[in-house]
C-alpha cells in the first residue's frame, strides 16, 4: 500500500476475507487529500483485490491485536570490555560520568560492553545511557557476535526506534549536551537469551563522517533513573513511528 498524507491508517478485518482500511486526513492549511493504492511487494496492482470508498454510517470496529509478551527488565550496562577513547567525566544530560567512545575514523572502530545478567529465558529488554555525534551516520549493532541491525546517528531530539528481524532499538534523546545525549533500549527475543549470563553488546559506527562517534557511559541504573517498567518498554518499543517533536 502507498498513499500520501499525515493521517494514521487503520486496518481491522480478516486478511483472506474482507478488511477495512480508514484514512484519516486532518485539514489544516489550503486542500486536503489522501490518495491510496493496494499493490504486492513489487508495487504490482492486485486485480483480485477489489475496494469499495464510501464513507461509513455507523461507527468504525476497533482493530485488535495480541496482547503483547510482557519483557523482564535488566540494566543494559555492567562493565566495559573493548573501547577506542576514554574520558574519566564526559558531560551527559545526567551531569556527567566516565564514558568510553569510538570515531567512525579509528581503526577499529568498536565500543563493546556486557550487560547485567539475565535472569531468565524470556524476551529481555535492556536500558542503558548512550551519546552519539550530531554529525549523521550510521552504527552496526551486534549482539554476543551477531550483527543485529544498523541505527542512524544525528542530532535529532525526542524517540527514535529500528526493528529487524524481532530485534527492537530506541534511542530517547534527552538533550544537546557534548552530543547527543540520551538513553537506549534493547528489545532482545527470549530465544537469544542464555540464563544467568550477560549478553555482549558491540556498537559499531560506520558510513559517516570521520569525526561521527558513538559513546556508551558508566551507569549502571538506568532501569531505574529512567523507570523503565516492562509496560514501559513495550509501549515504547511497539510504536517504532513515533518521533517526538522537538522541545
Amino acid at each position: 500500500m502507498k498513499g500520501t498524507n499525515n493521517g494514521p491508517m487503520i486496518i481491522a478485518g480478516d486478511s483472506l476475507g474482507s478488511n477495512l482500511l480508514v484514512l484519516k486526513s486532518c485539514e489544516a492549511v489550503g486542500s486536503w487529500y489522501f490518495a491510496a493504492r493496494i499493490t504486492d511487494e513489487q508495487g504490482r496492482d492486485l486485480p483480485t483485490i477489489t475496494t469499495a470508498p464510501e464513507i461509513p454510517a455507523g461507527p468504525l470496529p476497533v482493530a485488535t491485536t495480541a496482547p503483547a509478551e510482557m519483557p523482564q527488565v535488566i540494566e543494559g550496562f555492567a562493565d566495559i570490555v573493548r573501547f577506542n577513547h576514554t574520558q574519566k567525566v564526559y558531560p551527559d544530560y545526567r551531569g556527567g560520568t566516565e564514558s568510553w567512545w569510538a570515531y567512525v575514523r579509528d581503526e577499529q572502530p568498536e565500543v563493546v560492553w556486557h550487560t547485567a545478567p539475565v535472569p531468565a529465558k524470556q524476551r529481555t529488554v535492556m536500558a542503558f545511557t548512550a551519546s552519539v555525534s550530531g554529525e549523521p551516520g550510521e552504527a552496526e549493532l551486534y549482539l554476543n557476535g551477531e550483527y543485529v541491525l544498523t541505527f542512524q546517528m544525528n542530532n535529532k531530539r525526542g524517540m527514535e526506534t529500528w526493528e529487524r528481524g524481532g530485534y527492537h532499538l530506541t534511542f530517547v534523546s534527552k538533550g544537546d549536551i557534548a552530543g547527543n545525549s540520551g538513553f537506549m533500549m534493547f528489545d532482545v527475543p527470549a530465544d537469544k537469551v542464555v540464563p544467568g549470563q550477560p549478553m555482549e553488546l558491540r556498537v559499531m559506527p560506520s558510513r559517516a563522517e570521520d569525526n561521527a562517534w558513538f559513546m556508551v557511559k558508566n551507569y549502571r541504573d538506568t532501569v531505574t533513573h529512567e523507570h523503565v517498567t516492562p509496560q514501559l518498554a513495550v509501549d515504547t518499543l511497539s510504536h517504532p513511528w513515533t518521533l517526538q517533536p522537538e522541545p
